[in-house]
């Protein structure tokens, strides 16, 4: 691809190549650069790694494994912050084994790298509307963004092909708020005042759409935010589509604690903006149902270590557990929790937690875990929607999965598209007041940004994946 980089770094090991492999395949990742958080040596497992910055400083990425040669290669497609390929080579020497990383940065790297960060994109279709993504492709939640990323990219490519944006093509620009809510306010000034976009549809923290809210109602933005938060009262252009803290846990609780014979709850969750909504909202609901809030903590966001909570769960007396850890915070704490041989002693409900978590905690792992969002992918081709059909025909068998949030951007672009034609105008006070109209039907995102309190589904990890336990449709 024009504009890729590249770069390769050499390691020794006193082991064989057959010895480090054996090594790797038991899980014992010691001596492996780029797979120290790699538990299967599978094609489509997913791994995560970090890459050096120029500055001195890492970089948490993501991706998945495409190719196993067995002692000899293991070859990675990257999916986080930014598209590219890896590429680990064992080559017997003298004493041991030589490994070479080959690294091949896709374009989508040259603002972590550039002095002056930009969108990364040199080119745009002059005279078209600019659709602009903000979401995480890197720090703590980078692990949700490839999806969401995709989602868009499927939307903008499908609404292309039917014109409906007009004799030209829309432009869809991805900007990466990195989980941070800095980062998030200057990707987002960069969208509104130097990409020019005519929308900017969101996936990103409560504590980054705080930041951004105030700057975007004062520059008229329009400004769709498609993930799960507490809602605010909505103002001019701004929307909030994605699911609140009751509409995840008013039926879920109950159910859970009826299912499960128990009362006893533990909240955990990052110690952030979300997460304490969650907190304060799990607390009426379990009081309303005649539980007990046994513990409560809130851990900073980025932790690793998740031994003393761990212990602070297991003195608790509690039974179950609300989870809302984000991303990669998430990922650890249940991998360290299923190692501390207490998993079949609690049972977990988390609210933000797909397949994308998953798949890097693992299914044996991870089993009897709920979770409750508004949408899961089902894991068998005859039993997907169209459009998760379309998404595995678009992006393959090992991309990450179409998630709650990557469909909820899905379904933002789409009403966008529908307002647009409606309205005949990319106007943002004119899009806006088609979508508080009611011209648009019933549509569950609407209902959601007005208030209205809907139901989400619930599902099991089991070890052929999510099993379904509530529709939301109810």
């Amino acid at each position: 691809m024009t504009g890729d980089l590249s770069f390769f770094v050499n390691a020794e090991s006193a082991k064989t190549p057959r010895e480090l492999w054996r090594q790797l395949s038991s899980g014992d990742t010691a001596g492996w650069p780029m797979l120290e958080h790699c538990r299967q040596l599978d094609v489509g497992a997913a791994v995560m790694f970090t890459l050096p910055h120029p500055d001195g400083s890492s970089i948490e990425s993501s991706g998945r494994i495409v190719e196993v040669v067995p002692d000899q290669r293991v070859n990675l497609v990257q999916e986080t912050p930014w598209s590219g390929n890896i590429r680990i080579d064992l080559k017997p020497i003298e004493g041991g084994t030589r490994i070479t990383v080959r690294v091949q940065l896709g374009p989508e790297c040259l603002p972590w790298f550039s002095a002056a960060p930009s969108s990364g994109l040199e080119e745009h279709n002059r005279g078209g509307l600019k659709i602009g993504l903000l979401a995480p492709l890197s720090g703590t939640a980078g692990l949700l963004g490839r999806a969401v990323a995709n989602a868009a990219t499927l939307a903008v490519e499908e609404l292309n092909a039917s014109s409906a944006f007009g004799r030209l093509p829309a432009e869809l620009v991805v900007a990466d708020d990195r989980t941070d809510q800095g980062a998030a306010l200057a990707a987002f000034n960069r969208l509104t005042m130097t990409d020019e976009c005519d929308v900017v549809v969101a996936c990103i923290s409560s504590a980054s759409l705080q930041a951004i809210r105030p700057v975007a109602l004062a520059r008229g933005t329009l400004f769709l935010s498609a993930a799960m938060s507490e809602h605010t009262a909505s103002g001019k252009n701004f929307f909030q589509f994605g699911e609140t803290p009751l509409d995840q846990l008013a039926a879920s609780v109950p159910l859970m604690m009826n299912q499960t014979n128990s009362k006893h709850w533990f909240i955990l969750g990052s110690d952030y903006v979300w997460p304490r909504s969650i907190g304060m909202v799990a607390n009426e609901v379990i009081e309303q149902h005649h539980g007990v809030i046994a513990g409560e903590h809130y851990q900073p966001l980025g932790t690793a270590q998740f031994d003393e909570v761990i212990e602070q769960i297991s003195r608790s007396g509690a039974d179950l557990i609300l989870s809302s850890l984000v991303g990669i915070d998430a990922v650890l704490f249940e991998r360290a929790f299923f190692e501390s041989g207490l998993r079949s002693r609690f049972r977990t409900l988390a609210t933000n937690f797909d397949d994308s978590l998953l798949d890097h905690i693992g299914r044996a792992e991870a089993d009897g875990i709920w979770s409750t969002q508004e949408y899961f992918m089902p894991t068998l081709a005859d039993e997907m929607d169209s459009v998760a059909r379309r998404y595995r025909e678009r992006f393959g068998e090992l991309a990450p999965r179409l998630s709650s949030l990557a469909k909820s951007v899905y379904d933002s672009i789409h009403l966008y598209a529908q307002a647009l034609g409606i309205a005949k105008s990319s106007e943002p006070a004119e899009i806006s007041a088609v979508l508080r109209s009611t011209r648009l039907g019933g549509s569950r995102l609407l209902s959601r940004d007005r208030g209205t309190v809907l139901t989400t589904e619930l599902v099991e990890v089991t070890s052929e994946g999510f099993r379904q336990i509530r529709s939301g449709l109810q």
